[in-house]
């Protein structure tokens, strides 16, 4: 899965995204919840700290939950 925050300073066609869910979103662990990776946000925190993040800058990021894999596109 695909996910694109805010507005990206490419198109995400040319990276290959093809099925992405756009938000506004910042907060990692909400996005998680929200397209039901996790049950809670408190889940997020206590089993994967380390995507207690914010998505503050322009980057594309890759997580590996289970044997799913993440791509994250974030925008302005």
């Amino acid at each position: 899965m695909d996910i694109i925050v805010g507005k990206p300073l490419i198109q995400p066609e040319e990276l290959g995204f093809e099925d992405y869910i756009c938000t506004n979103e910042r907060f990692l662990p909400r996005i998680l919840v929200d397209i039901g990776y996790f049950k809670s946000m408190t889940q997020v925190r206590k089993n994967r700290p380390d995507l207690c993040i914010t998505l503050d800058k322009p980057d594309l990021l890759n997580f590996r939950i289970g044997k799913r894999h993440l791509w994250i596109l974030v925008g302005t």
